[in-house]
């Protein structure tokens, strides 16, 4: 009995583990090698969102943050071949197992030179000197 007992819970534990997962695709249709999901929310004090980390397409999220409950943004990421492609996804929207085609993101734009830094801190002094 007890026997019996420990198997079943051993398979509810393992078909909520698999049940619980955001399998990601790139657009070109592959699956992301190294995903990761950010459970993202509105920071009122500390900011420390959850993130998960995944492999071959798959994170698994556990259940008890799976339907919002402390997040109001999943924020899906992968790199591929020096791209960086993004989805996001409210609670409302997520229903498991779920697949997410990503998009690639704009690269980030160089950061500025020392001299532009320079001249935008003058000419802040200059309007705050006005």
């Amino acid at each position: 009995m007890l026997v019996g007992t420990a198997m079943v819970a051993g398979a509810w534990a393992a078909f909520d583990y698999h049940r619980h997962r955001v399998i990601v695709v790139l657009p070109d249709g592959a699956v992301a090698a190294a995903p990761s999901v950010v459970l993202d929310y509105d920071p009122i004090h500390d900011y420390h969102p959850t993130r998960l980390e995944g492999r071959e397409g798959v994170v698994h999220i556990p259940r008890k943050m799976a339907y919002g409950r402390g997040w109001e943004t999943m924020k899906i990421y992968a790199t591929h071949s020096g791209k960086h492609y993004g989805a996001t996804r409210s609670p409302s929207e997520c229903a498991y197992p779920m697949t997410v085609e990503l998009q690639e993101l704009p690269s980030l734009p160089p950061p500025p030179s020392t001299l532009e830094q320079a001249a935008r801190l003058l000419d802040l002094i200059r309007q705050i000197a006005r």
